[in-house]
């Protein structure tokens, strides 16, 4: 496939493109991210997000994996998805392997609404909408992933009580205050949402 060059990498320029080929980010701190554009049989283009990389001990071997389509997968999603991807590159887990995992156990708990499930529920609902990229990050990887999914994770939202949601806050509140609260408003958030979807009660993060 022909390695095409752009002046840029906006969502316009990409939706503007009508040579095949494969187009390369080389606007952002992410590696390894292009758009492969091909002719269809109807005379359409398919345009899918790939990301190469080299996994670690394999003695150079390159895999491929696809971020999605465009324009479902925006930039700055397919960036982002790139960018988790790597953090499991660097914890020797090869992306494809944790992302089978995911499907895997979001196939296993499907009929569950636990605050996990809920909250990527509500993250898939509402992100893209968000204006601020850092905010967008440290939402999932920061507030969720590392302060709320390890304690209350796997409860049923409906089950969720205030000394849940205590456990989770009291001990970023002793060294981080600023962080405590967006942490409390983000778990506000979700069960917010999970009371308009009719699967709680009450919101008790208020």
């Amino acid at each position: 496939m022909t390695k095409r060059i752009l002046k840029d990498f906006s969502h316009r320029t990409l939706l503007g493109i009508k040579e095949p080929g494969d187009y390369f980010d080389n606007f952002s701190d992410v590696k390894g991210l292009f758009l492969r554009v091909k002719k269809l049989s109807d005379g359409g283009l398919s345009k899918t997000w790939l990301w190469r990389y080299t996994l670690p001990g394999s003695g150079g071997k390159r895999e491929t994996i696809s971020p999605g389509i465009f324009t479902t997968v925006g930039v700055a999603e397919a960036r982002e998805l790139v960018r988790e991807y790597a953090k499991s590159l660097k914890r020797g887990v090869n992306p494809k392997t944790q992302r089978d995992r995911d499907r895997k156990e979001a196939e296993l708990t499907v009929q569950r609404h636990t605050f996990k499930n809920v909250a990527e529920d509500f993250w898939d609902a509402h992100h893209k909408t968000w204006k601020n990229i850092k905010h967008r990050a440290q939402w999932r990887d920061s507030w969720m992933k590392t302060y709320t999914y390890p304690n209350i994770g796997t409860m049923d939202v409906a089950d969720i009580r205030l000394a849940d949601i205590e456990r989770v806050i009291r001990p970023i509140w002793q060294t981080k205050p600023p962080t405590a609260k967006k942490v409390l408003q983000a778990i506000a958030a979700v069960l917010e949402y999970a009371v308009a979807k009719g699967w709680r009660d009450e919101d008790l993060a208020n």
